[in-house]
């Protein structure tokens, strides 16, 4: 009886292992000049934590075969010391990957078409970061030779070109892909090399989730943000709605968001004793009389608690755009709706009341300006 009992539970696990039909992955291939390293073949968690999920040493000739259990579509890479990771999608039962250390960017991925797909994302990728690297060079040497500004606004100009370029290859690229693996290391590598603005990038992220609601790597990627977005809130001010506010200015004037429909606003929040602030007023000044008649307008929010020292700083300051005071100073809820916490602080508002930049002056704000105006 107990014989006859064990057969069936024999029996019983070869029918179960049949009926979940666990599959496998087999990743294959050389590496030159690399016999007798050890390599990896890794993953992520859902916390963006490597997984080792085999390892072998390369033979003589820089042969290797790793193998794991197949989980749903996601990112994977091998790895061995003196190279960095290349990845891959583990799309298909059987991937051959060959690579060279001494040429890494050349490497061939054979039997998945998604990982075809990702090595051509990261040479197109990398090539538009190398001509925007060199652009950079050109600048800075022409500021050294002093060259004329219009060669150097010709040389800026061409850079933003290809930053635009670089944003839009990658926001396509991420549109474009069904695949969820794809999807994560996109956003990943996008995000890493600040190709698309941080708050872009968080939304597509939240989308991306939301299309494939069982993807680890992608829901792990969310939550690395989302930390991002607690210790940097201001962030992710950009592109959304403006919060709107009430004051009365220093003529008596009703002031909201409303008053300034239609223009470009400059939200700038200061306080009188406040050192860097005064550093940066007349630069303030000469952007403002640049930028006044072509519908610019400044609203300068002081925290200051005492009228007369904020009104006596605007005279000493000459600060002749519109004024107003907010006396609860850092616990005003304007300033928790701005997520300001430290000054001086502006936020640079649309003609739709949109959040277009954040805590930007000087040269960039100009460089913003005219950039807007053209």
């Amino acid at each position: 009886m107990l014989k006859f009992s064990f057969y069936i539970l024999i029996i019983s696990f070869f029918a179960s292992c049949q009926q979940h039909d666990f599959k496998t992955i087999s990743v294959k291939g050389n590496i030159k000049n690399s016999a007798r390293q050890r390599i990896s073949l890794i993953s992520f968690g859902a916390t963006n934590n490597v997984i080792v999920l085999d390892t072998c040493t390369l033979d003589t000739k820089g042969n290797y075969t790793l193998k794991s259990l197949k989980n749903d579509e996601e990112l994977y890479a091998i790895k061995i010391d003196s190279m960095p990771e290349i990845w891959f999608v583990n799309d298909t039962k059987e991937i051959t990957i060959n690579a060279n250390i001494y040429e890494y960017k050349s490497y061939q991925t054979i039997g998945s078409t998604a990982s075809q797909a990702l090595h051509n994302f990261i040479s197109k990728f990398d090539s538009l970061l190398i001509v925007q690297k060199n652009k950079q060079a050109t600048i800075d040497t022409l500021y050294k030779q002093k060259e004329k500004d219009s060669i150097i606004n010709i040389a800026k100009e061409e850079k933003k070109s290809i930053k635009s370029l670089i944003k839009d290859y990658s926001t396509n690229t991420i549109a474009n892909t069904n695949s969820p693996a794809l999807k994560y290391f996109y956003l990943f590598y996008a995000n890493k090399v600040s190709a698309i603005d941080a708050n872009d990038i968080y939304k597509m992220v939240q989308s991306a989730c939301k299309q494939f609601p069982r993807s680890n790597q992608l829901s792990g990627l969310k939550n690395s943000l989302s930390d991002i977005v607690k210790s940097n809130p201001k962030l992710f001010l950009i592109n959304e709605a403006a919060p709107d506010f009430n004051y009365i200015d220093t003529s008596k004037n009703k002031i909201s968001l409303k008053t300034f429909t239609g223009k470009y606003l400059l939200l700038d929040f200061w306080q009188s004793n406040n050192s860097d602030y005064k550093n940066q007023t007349s630069y303030l000044s000469e952007t403002y009389k640049k930028f006044k008649d072509k519908n610019f307008v400044i609203l300068s929010v002081s925290l200051d608690s005492n009228k007369t020292v904020w009104q006596k700083a605007i005279k000493q300051d000459s600060l002749f755009w519109i004024q107003v005071q907010d006396t609860l100073g850092f616990k005003s809820d304007v300033v928790k709706k701005y997520h300001l916490s430290s000054l001086p602080y502006n936020v640079l508002i649309n003609p739709t009341g949109k959040i277009i930049a954040i805590d930007i002056r000087g040269e960039e704000l100009r460089e913003k300006l005219k950039e807007l105006y053209k």
